[in-house]
């Protein structure tokens, strides 16, 4: 089982279940590093229209400009944006 039921072990348990999880799905020659995952978390929130002071605040960013660097244009939010006009 990837995921246990006690999360006690802290951020150590979350790498490890993460590179479990990471070696167990990846191509080989691919590499993802944990922190790849903070951009994914900033662009996922974005898009779901979560306010980016909130954004900031959430992954503990003193600059907001910092916070926008994490997040990511996708061709999803390119595709809804047009369609908005």
């Amino acid at each position: 089982d990837v995921f246990a039921d006690d999360w006690s072990g802290g951020k150590d348990q979350v790498l490890r279940t993460f590179k479990k999880v990471r070696n167990y799905s990846i191509k080989k020659g691919d590499s993802w590093a944990f922190h790849t995952l903070r951009h994914s978390h900033a662009t996922w929130l974005a898009e779901a229209g979560v306010p980016v002071r909130t954004i900031m605040y959430l992954m503990g960013h003193k600059n907001i400009e910092t916070t926008l660097r994490y997040m990511k244009v996708t061709d999803q939010s390119m595709f809804e944006a047009i369609n908005a006009l």
